[in-house]
């Protein structure tokens, strides 16, 4: 099992977007984060590109308003 920490956000308008790297397959994948919904989220998506399952675990420092990511294989 792999894991994969990374955490580039990019902002385009108002929203907020967060690229990471596939556990399986190590390509590039793009995901918005709505901060709004908690500061750790965890929840399962797709590759964009193998389609194999990522759980992505989201975690928002208010204080410092960084943002981490833990990136796992589920399959």
């Amino acid at each position: 099992m792999r894991k994969n920490k990374q955490s580039e956000i990019m902002y385009f308008n108002t929203e907020n977007y967060v690229s990471y790297r596939c556990a399986y397959c190590g390509q590039k994948n793009v995901t918005e984060i709505d901060i709004s919904m908690g500061f750790v989220q965890e929840y399962i998506e797709d590759c964009q590109v193998c389609c194999c399952p990522n759980t992505l675990k989201i975690m928002f420092n208010e204080i410092s308003q960084s943002l981490d990511i833990d990136v796992t294989y589920s399959g």
